[in-house]
């Protein structure tokens, strides 16, 4: 049992530290154009399915779409994936970098999109800024099958949930960890 837990934790370690590194700057735009390329697929398939989902964009302070891959072994599980925040007051777009760890039963592998719509500036900026988020949750997925085609709502926000692709059964407890991603983002100072 301690040398499978301890295998785990390599493996997860490995993985975030996978995750953290630094993208190539001849690779950005071409990036930044496949995450903006996810937000519009994303939100269009999402209000062609439930159209007044539309009337609460216009009314957002901003909405965020993450694509995200996540896998589950039996015990403990992770997902990475990056995000597009688009603050529609102020017509700013951050690029966020989403992790996520599971901690309970299951197993498998897919890949899902998120739509997120703040309601105020606070939620948004909590967002922006980077936060841990916890939530307890069940999913299943099956090819483009998904019982994770949901929607979530709290203080301040709305999400959606759509699986791409996959094949995961688990009911987890999670954490979501949300940052800035300075490679993508323009902050105003050279890429260089």
């Amino acid at each position: 049992p301690n040398k499978l837990f301890g295998a785990l934790l390599v493996s997860l370690a490995l993985f975030l530290l996978g995750a953290c590194t630094t993208i190539p700057v001849d690779e950005r735009n071409q990036i930044r154009e496949e995450v903006d390329q996810v937000a519009k697929t994303t939100i269009e398939q999402i209000v062609a399915k439930d159209p007044s989902i539309q009337k609460a964009l216009d009314q957002a302070t901003g909405y965020a779409v993450a694509g995200v891959s996540a896998t589950k072994i039996p015990i403990i599980g992770a997902g990475y994936g990056l995000a597009l925040l688009h603050d529609l007051e102020n017509d700013t777009r951050t690029y966020i970098n989403v992790t996520r760890f599971d901690l309970g039963a299951g197993v498998g592998a897919a890949r899902f999109r998120v739509l997120v719509i703040f309601e105020n500036r606070d939620t948004l900026e909590g967002f922006r800024d980077g936060s841990w988020q916890s939530a307890m949750g069940t999913e299943g997925a099956i090819g483009t099958q998904s019982s994770s085609k949901i929607s979530l709502s709290g203080d301040g926000y709305t999400a959606y949930v759509v699986s791409d692709t996959g094949v995961a059964l688990a009911a987890t407890a999670r954490l979501i960890r949300t940052s800035v991603n300075e490679d993508l983002t323009d902050t105003g100072v050279s890429e260089v």
